[in-house]
C-alpha cells in the first residue's frame, strides 16, 4: 500500500474517531464516567487539507449526495479512483458492500 494511501486512511479513521468521540451533551461524556473505556490523555492528530499538502499529499474533496456517491462508486468499481469514501448512511455502504466495491483495511498498528 502506497505511502499516500495509508496517510489518507489515517485522515479517515481519525475523522471518524473525533466525529465518533464528540460530547453527547450528557454530563458522563464530559467527566470521562462512561465506563466505555476511554483511554484519557492521548492525543489524537487529524490533519487537515492544508497540513497535507504542506506534507505533500494531493488530496482531492470530491462532495455529492449519497445517491450519486453510490452510483459513482459502483460505477467506478472494475477502475476506482476514489481511495476513501466516508459518511454516507448504512443503506449506502450495503449497497456498496453487496457490489463488492469496499476493500477491508486493517493498518499495521491495528493488531
Amino acid at each position: 500500500m502506497s505511502k499516500m494511501m495509508k496517510a489518507l486512511a489515517f485522515l479517515v479513521l481519525g475523522c471518524l474517531a473525533v466525529t465518533a468521540c464528540g460530547n453527547g451533551g450528557g454530563d458522563n461524556a464530559a467527566s470521562g464516567e462512561n465506563g466505555g473505556g476511554q483511554v484519557k490523555n492521548e492525543k489524537l492528530i487529524v490533519y487537515t487539507i492544508e497540513q497535507a499538502k504542506k506534507a505533500g499529499f494531493d488530496i482531492e474533496i470530491v462532495g455529492a449526495g449519497g445517491a450519486d456517491l453510490t452510483n459513482r462508486l459502483i460505477a467506478e468499481k472494475n477502475n476506482p479512483i476514489a481511495d476513501v469514501v466516508f459518511g454516507l448512511n448504512n443503506i449506502f455502504y450495503e449497497n456498496l458492500k453487496k457490489e463488492g466495491v469496499l476493500l477491508k483495511y486493517v493498518p499495521q498498528w491495528a493488531s
